[in-house]
């Protein structure tokens, strides 16, 4: 599966007490930094809000291309990337992501996916693929996974 995200701001850190995958006591994973990028508002910032809620710490970019030149300053974390965008698609972007592939993990979210996408997608280096509309619990799922990834 694959997926994308967006946001960031200073209440990042955001604390939901009535959900146990949130806050300062789930440090299982130092890096829980998530990068969404896609092209669609509404998408960044639900999904932006759906992660400062449940502990992670996003950051959004509306193109592939702002999401490229601010990369190589990016901390470890998981890329949320939309498969289709105007000007780059998520394609383009990770084949011009070359070795920051091991430090971004790559989720692929998509409202038109089939299996040969998918395999050409992990081809390229992306760890999971998700459909829009996407379940919350399957993206922390892929996140969760991909984050765990990097520690290794």
């Amino acid at each position: 599966m694959f997926a994308t995200a967006q946001g960031v701001g200073p209440d990042a850190a955001f604390t939901n007490p009535s959900n146990p995958r949130s806050g300062p006591s789930d440090l299982a994973l130092p890096y829980k930094n998530v990068y969404v990028v896609d092209d669609e508002s509404a998408v960044r910032h639900s999904t932006v809000f759906l992660l400062r809620t449940t502990g992670y710490q996003p950051l959004s970019f509306a193109a592939g291309r702002d999401f490229l030149e601010a990369m190589p300053t990016l901390d470890p974390g998981v890329v949320l990337l939309d498969l289709r965008m105007p000007e780059m698609d998520g394609i383009e972007v990770i084949k011009r992501m070359n070795g920051h592939i091991q430090r971004l993990p790559v989720i692929i979210m998509t409202g038109h996916a089939d299996p040969a996408m998918a395999v050409n997608m992990s081809k390229l280096g992306a760890v999971g693929f998700i459909e829009k509309p996407y379940s919350e619990d399957d993206l922390l799922v892929l996140l969760d996974r991909a984050l765990d990834g990097i520690q290794k």
